[in-house]
């Protein structure tokens, strides 16, 4: 993984977050708007490159296991738009084999499910993530 990105936030941060389950995508979302953060959510990858394309983001939120593109693809394909955003790969699937693949794709943080909230949420209020969690 490369070193975790220290992003100056000088307003509220605008995340883009990607998830194809709905319970999880409205809690997290949820939880992220409940500590000061602007929530943008997409059920495919392809839906959040879309967006991506009229608007920056602070953050990027991307679960692995998606219909269509996966996450990785999906920070493939994203890299030009995505590189001054802090980009967290998430999943249930596979921590040994997908987070092997993950320095070269632009990710920054990875958090295996079920993870604690709260971690994410200081680690996108500091500005960084640490690198696997």
């Amino acid at each position: 993984m490369p070193d975790a990105k220290i992003i100056p936030f000088n307003r509220k941060k605008r995340l883009m977050l990607i998830e194809d389950d709905h319970l999880v995508r409205e809690g997290l979302a949820m939880a992220l708007n409940k500590n000061g953060f602007t929530v943008h959510t997409a059920m495919t990858a392809e839906e959040a490159l879309q967006a991506m394309d009229q608007t920056p983001y602070d953050g990027i939120i991307c679960d692995y296991h998606l219909p269509g593109m996966n996450g990785l693809d999906f920070f493939r394909q994203a890299a030009p738009r995505s590189n001054q955003s802090i980009n967290i790969l998430i999943t249930a699937f596979g921590f040994d084999q997908i987070v092997n693949r993950t320095s070269v794709q632009g990710i920054d943080a990875f958090y295996e499910k079920p993870f604690s909230v709260q971690s994410l949420i200081s680690g996108l209020n500091s500005g960084k993530c640490p690198a696997v969690l």
